[in-house]
C-alpha cells in the first residue's frame, strides 16, 4: 500500500463522520453531527424573535439540490415557510 493509498483512506475515514448536504452547483457540504443541534437551535430563536444569526448549515440547507434538506428545520424560517420572518403568529396566549 503507497501513500496515496493511505492518505485518500484516511480521506474516506474522515468524511464518515460528517454530515454532507449536496447543494444545487453539485458541491457538498460537510459538517459535523454535533453543529446539527447548534443550527437547530439558532433557528428556533429566529423563530422566536431573539436575533437572527445565520449558521452554516441553515445557509447550506437554504441551497441544497435534495427538497429534503430544503424544507427541513434546519433550513431558515423564511425559507422552509415561504413568508416573511415577521409572519410568525405568536401562539403562546392561544387557547
Amino acid at each position: 500500500m503507497g501513500l496515496r493509498d493511505r492518505i485518500r483512506r484516511l480521506r474516506i475515514k474522515s468524511r464518515g463522520e460528517l454530515v454532507g448536504i449536496r447543494q444545487v452547483g453539485g458541491e457538498i457540504k460537510r459538517f459535523p453531527p454535533k453543529n446539527l443541534s447548534v443550527a437547530f437551535l439558532a433557528t428556533t430563536q429566529a423563530i422566536g424573535g431573539e436575533g437572527r444569526t445565520v449558521h452554516p448549515i441553515n445557509e447550506a440547507c437554504d441551497n441544497a439540490s435534495d427538497e429534503q434538506w430544503r424544507g427541513s428545520f434546519y433550513s431558515s424560517p423564511e425559507r422552509a415557510d415561504g413568508g416573511e420572518l415577521g409572519n410568525v403568529p405568536d401562539l403562546s396566549e392561544w387557547r
